[in-house]
């Protein structure tokens, strides 16, 4: 739907709901096609994306911390908001910005040496991530203002980038989103196809387990699990395109009610973690006890 939104911004045109996730269903489509077809591709446009993301984020951010006043910005900052409730507002959204990381466990069997090199990706990349976000939004805040930005809402980075870089560049900026926004998507479409694949081969974790597991001769890929995969992926994109056509939930969508949900559901996860430490299973302190409890914290 993203995609769909910023590609009306981007030619110009004035995209009502059903186009905007028309375009998102059509690249949502490709996406499932070339990851099945081409798994090599998939990769080589996630590592294109994750590099390319980072460009608008890191030029906003820079440029409107340098032309604009990051300390008025503060200033500003309503305390009676802050103070109320209405900052619970920014938890779903926030937990969307940070949320898709366990999609990677999907393709720990994948990944070379995944015991050492999952645990490092999952902890120096949302790290990395928090240090770019609070840049950006203090720099893009500091620059157009933090009513602008919320007036705006999806245009706001293409008024910024316009504004501190010209009209070419604003497009080239939103180029970069649009890119950013597939890249998304291709991560989350990456990790999604194997899923129930991943479930079926722990027999009994998914039904029809016998197809799902297989993978295709040719490609490699495991291709029931893919049509599965993209079936449900439809099925959300129509409950969403109703949800928002008929304003059910007000400045809200479906996606952020499957976070929240999932931050739950996380919690039975790290008692389960805590169980393992108690029986042995587990012997670091850290891992066993320390870390869950943080977890839990953080759910």
């Amino acid at each position: 739907w993203v995609v769909g939104i910023y590609t009306c911004i981007l030619f110009n045109i004035k995209g009502s709901l059903g186009l905007q996730i028309l375009i998102g269903m059509v690249f949502c489509t490709l996406c499932f096609l070339y990851n099945v077809l081409s798994p090599k591709l998939g990769a080589v446009m996630q590592n294109a994306a994750t590099i390319i993301k980072l460009i608008p984020l890191v030029l906003l951010a820079v440029g409107g911390i340098i032309w604009g006043d990051p300390i008025a910005g503060l200033k500003n900052a309503s305390t009676s908001a802050v103070a109320g409730a209405t900052w619970l507002a920014a938890i779903g959204p926030i937990a969307y910005s940070y949320d898709g990381w366990v999609v990677s466990t999907s393709i720990s069997h994948e990944v070379k040496n995944a015991k050492r090199n999952l645990p490092l990706a999952l902890t120096i990349a949302p790290l990395l991530i928090l240090v770019i976000y609070v840049t950006y939004f203090i720099g893009v805040t500091s620059y157009v203002g933090p009513e602008q930005v919320m007036a705006l809402e999806d245009a706001h980075v293409a008024v910024a980038a316009e504004n501190l870089l010209g009209s070419f560049f604003a497009k080239a900026i939103t180029v970069f989103v649009i890119i950013s926004v597939m890249g998304t998507v291709n991560g989350l479409v990456l990790g999604f196809i194997r899923l129930p694949y991943s479930l079926a081969l722990r027999k009994g974790m998914m039904p029809g387990s016998e197809k799902l597991s297989k993978l295709h001769e040719k490609w490699g890929t495991p291709v029931a699990s893919a049509i599965f995969a993209y079936a449900i992926s439809f099925f959300w994109m129509a409950i969403h395109y109703v949800t928002m056509r008929f304003n059910l939930l007000p400045n809200s969508d479906v996606s952020e009610i499957s976070i929240a949900i999932s931050y739950l559901l996380y919690l039975v996860l790290y008692s389960r973690v805590i169980k393992l430490w108690k029986s042995g299973e587990i012997k670091s302190k850290m891992r066993g006890l320390i870390c869950p409890i943080m977890a839990m914290i953080g759910s």
